[in-house]
């Protein structure tokens, strides 16, 4: 049978009594997957390393609600609070339980410019909750966050974060005041 000649490779010697017409979806296959074999390098990226991750998702403030919550006394600092006193506790647990190193976001700034003046929601992350933009690391963007800038941050530093907010703010919080 000469379809098998370029097969042979494959060990395909218990296939050699079928006939051609039983054999045609078994060859495509084979031969489909021979042609991804050697395309592989071509369709994926390779990395060096991944680093286990918890990405924030849609995890934002909304600014058209600041006027209301500073005249309604709480001020600037309601969505800071409930990141460090409610949100970080679930990324540590979670951390510990599965091994996580970093946790990110895709920031939507839509500045105008890159000149720092510009860059508000950026500079409210670093602010806020110390995240950064890392160069050494990336991250596989979703189409949806194409345009958003990938920022991270170390699970221990955040820690070390929540500790200095915790102390401008409250030490021993009750549920009533996060």
């Amino acid at each position: 049978m000469k379809m098998f000649e370029d097969f042979e490779f494959l060990g395909l010697e218990k296939y050699r009594t079928m006939n051609d017409e039983d054999l045609m979806p078994i060859i495509r296959m084979i031969s489909q997957i021979i042609s991804i074999k050697k395309n592989e390098k071509q369709n994926n990226i390779y990395v060096d390393q991944i680093i286990p991750s918890i990405e924030l998702v849609n995890f934002c403030k909304n600014h058209s609600a600041e006027k209301k919550w500073i005249e309604n006394g709480t001020g600037p600092a309601l969505v800071p609070t409930l990141f460090w006193y409610l949100i970080l506790p679930i990324i540590y647990d979670v951390s510990q339980k599965i091994g996580c190193v970093y946790v990110a976001l895709f920031a939507a700034d839509v500045s105008d410019d890159e000149s720092d003046s510009k860059r508000t929601l950026l500079h409210y992350y670093e602010n806020a909750y110390s995240f950064v933009e890392d160069e050494s690391l990336c991250a596989v963007k979703p189409y949806y966050d194409w345009p958003c800038f990938f920022l991270c941050q170390k699970i221990n530093v955040l820690s070390q974060k929540a500790n200095q907010f915790k102390q401008l703010y409250l030490s021993e919080p009750t549920e009533d005041d996060v």
